[in-house]
């Protein structure tokens, strides 16, 4: 589903925009060409355009619906540096935080077919987040996901990570590979991601300046958010099954 929100002119739409008055769906250039693209590429999406004078509400109200579970949305273009979520993406991704819905930043797109993706992640809501997203572009292109945890010295992976690494295995199966490190190489992940695909955990990407890091280099790159609230669920669930037993 395509959501494309269209500033009303410069007055308000009832200011001699006749279209908008009988509540006629306002034209976006930019849904065209992702009706189009989807179209070359033999996908089936669902577009909507709306009139929108405050854009973060309408995100939000749409994030909120129950069958949406998670919201993608492009990068703020900083003026100055490389503040990738200010503005609109930076709200709502904070007020996010309060619904049961994950949100995907695309900080860049490569050029090159996708046939290598990969998921830097931490035991997190958005590490566990970026290894969902990363299983599931996997799947449906039909690739291998590498995910690479960032771990805290030795021990077991805990229970919510694993469960999180059991659904990706049910999506790509073998091509399921992960490795652990306590510290990012970023060098040596600038070098193992090139012109792939790259989903990582919001939180992690903000500690080492990572998609400063992986700039360039026909990478696509995604920041994942998790869902707090469906964290919070998932934790107590588990604590009502240890106290039951």
């Amino acid at each position: 589903r395509v959501l494309a929100l269209v500033r009303p002119p410069v007055g308000g739409v009832r200011s001699g925009l006749r279209e908008a008055e009988r509540r006629v769906a306002p034209r976006s250039p930019a849904l065209s060409a992702a009706l189009d693209l989807a179209w070359s590429r033999g996908a089936v999406i669902t577009p909507q355009a709306v009139w929108s004078s405050d854009p973060v509400a309408d995100i939000l109200r749409t994030a909120s619906e129950p069958h949406i579970g998670w919201i993608l949305l492009g990068p703020h273009r900083a003026v100055f540096g490389r503040d990738f979520r200010g503005g609109v993406v930076r709200e709502v991704m904070d007020k996010a935080r309060e619904l049961a819905v994950k949100i995907g930043v695309v900080i860049q797109g490569g050029d090159s077919p996708i046939d290598r993706v990969f998921a830097i992640a931490d035991d997190s809501s958005d590490g566990r987040a970026a290894i969902e997203l990363g299983a599931r572009i996997a799947q449906q292109r039909d690739c291998g996901l590498h995910a690479l945890l960032v771990v805290k010295g030795e021990g077991e992976t805990p229970a919510q990570m694993t469960r999180t690494l059991g659904e990706a295995a049910k999506l790509v199966g073998r091509r399921l590979h992960t490795d652990t490190i306590e510290k990012l190489d970023l060098n040596q992940i600038a070098s193992w991601t090139e012109g792939g695909l790259v989903t990582v955990g919001a939180k992690l990407a903000d500690l080492v300046e990572l998609p400063r890091s992986l700039a360039g280099g026909g990478r696509s790159l995604v920041l994942a958010q998790g869902a707090t609230v469906e964290a919070a669920a998932a934790e107590a669930s588990n604590a009502a099954r240890v106290t039951g037993s």
